[in-house]
C-alpha cells in the first residue's frame, strides 16, 4: 500500500447536499416533461453531494496531495512531504450550543485526530476517527511508514510509543 487516504469528508455542508439531491429529482422530472434544462440539474446535483475533500500520502514518492474528488477521481497538486518530526494522536471535543427562546441544549462530540507534525510549528491533519483504537492503529501505520515516532495524547498525558509494532 503506497498511497494512504486520509479524511474523505464531504466538500459541501449538509444543506447543500440536500439541495443537490433535490436538483437531481427536479432534473429527472424536468427531463420526463421534455425540458432540457433538467440535464443541467442532473449534472450539477450530484456534484453537490458526491464531491469529497481530503489528504492522500504517497509513501513511495514521499509526497502528499490535498484533493477534491468524486468516487476514485482525485484532483489536486502533489507536493513534497516535509521531514516529519513525529505523528500524534489526540482527543478533541467539540461542543455546539443551541438556544430557542426558553429551550437550550448542547451537542458534544468527541473524536480522535491523527496529525503529522513538522519541525517548524506546523501540522498536517491527516484523519479523524470516532474510535480511539482505530486512530492509534492509523497513527502506528503512519509512524512505521514514515520512519518516525508516535505520540499518544488521547488520555491527556503524552505517551511516546517508540515501538509502533506492538498492539494497542
Amino acid at each position: 500500500m503506497d498511497i494512504f487516504n486520509g479524511n474523505k469528508e464531504p466538500y459541501f455542508p449538509p444543506q447543500f447536499r440536500y439541495v443537490g439531491f433535490a436538483l437531481v429529482i427536479a432534473g429527472g422530472i424536468m427531463l420526463f416533461n421534455m425540458n432540457l434544462f433538467g440535464i443541467g440539474f442532473i449534472v450539477i446535483g450530484p456534484a453537490l453531494f458526491l464531491l469529497k475533500t481530503g489528504i492522500r500520502i504517497n509513501f513511495k514518492e514521499r509526497s502528499f496531495q490535498e484533493y477534491r474528488g468524486v468516487f476514485r477521481l482525485y484532483f489536486g497538486k502533489w507536493e513534497k512531504l516535509p521531514e516529519i518530526e513525529y505523528v500524534t494522536v489526540y482527543r478533541e471535543t467539540e461542543s455546539q450550543g443551541m438556544n430557542v427562546q426558553s429551550v437550550s441544549g448542547e451537542n458534544i462530540n468527541t473524536h480522535y485526530n491523527t496529525d503529522l507534525i513538522f519541525p517548524e510549528p506546523n501540522r498536517l491533519m491527516f484523519k479523524s476517527f470516532q474510535d480511539k483504537t482505530a486512530a492509534i492503529e492509523a497513527g502506528k501505520l503512519l509512524a512505521e511508514k514514515l520512519h518516525t515516532r508516535l505520540l499518544d495524547y488521547t488520555s491527556g498525558e503524552p505517551v511516546w510509543m517508540d515501538n509502533v509494532n506492538e498492539p494497542v
